[in-house]
């Protein structure tokens, strides 16, 4: 699927996202499009799908198509590369003890934001939060949904709280706001039903 890479300037470069669907189990009682990013930040959720959609729970698998997407700049919808020295990245000890080991840390952390700066500076400002939850209402009108079904996992969630505000006529539910009647994931990786049902509120 293939939206602006800036939505200010629409007849401008384009990015393709990748997409995965798996056709919900009982269509006669097809719900709609439960889209679901795993996070990361930058896990692709088609892998996620091709991996994961087996053990989403059967109330899931039966009523929803499930949906993955690669994110604009992560997996296979137009990747950033940064050419940035990853050997050198994975050698940073993220838990430093002491001020020389903070500031190697700070300073590796600054060569990977150089590179990224240096060969993707044009592209970085549209990879963002604000971008992706303009792609997932491009996405949902071309599932034909009249409404977003999103499942977030660990730190996508940050694109699901986003998603009511900026997008306030086509968000049925969101990651912890699902209704009671159907699961949603939890930060410990288990399914559990949340304490209350609420619906994002919608306006005309």
């Amino acid at each position: 699927m293939r939206v602006p890479l800036d939505y200010a300037n629409p007849s401008g470069p384009q990015v393709d996202l990748a997409l995965i669907r798996l056709p919900a189990r009982d269509q006669s009682k097809r719900i709609g499009s439960l889209v679901v990013n795993p996070g990361g930040p930058g896990g692709s959720g088609v892998e996620y799908v091709q991996a994961a959609a087996s053990d989403l729970p059967s109330e899931l698998r039966d009523r929803f198509d499930i949906v993955g997407f690669d994110p604009r700049g992560v997996g296979q919808s137009d990747p950033l590369n940064c050419k940035a020295d990853m050997n050198a990245y994975y050698r940073l000890d993220f838990s430093p003890d002491d001020d020389a080991e903070r500031a190697a840390l700070v300073s590796g952390m600054q060569a990977f934001v150089d590179a990224c700066e240096r060969n993707e500076g044009s592209r970085l400002p549209y990879l963002s939060t604000q971008y992706t939850v303009r792609d997932l209402d491009e996405l949902r009108a071309a599932l034909g949904d009249q409404k977003l079904t999103f499942l977030a996992t660990r730190t996508a969630r940050t694109s699901a709280p986003s998603t009511p505000r900026r997008i306030p006529t086509t968000c049925a539910r969101s990651c912890s706001t699902a209704p009671s009647t159907r699961p949603s994931m939890q930060s410990s990786s288990r399914w559990s039903r949340p304490p209350a049902s609420r619906e994002c509120s919608t306006r005309s």
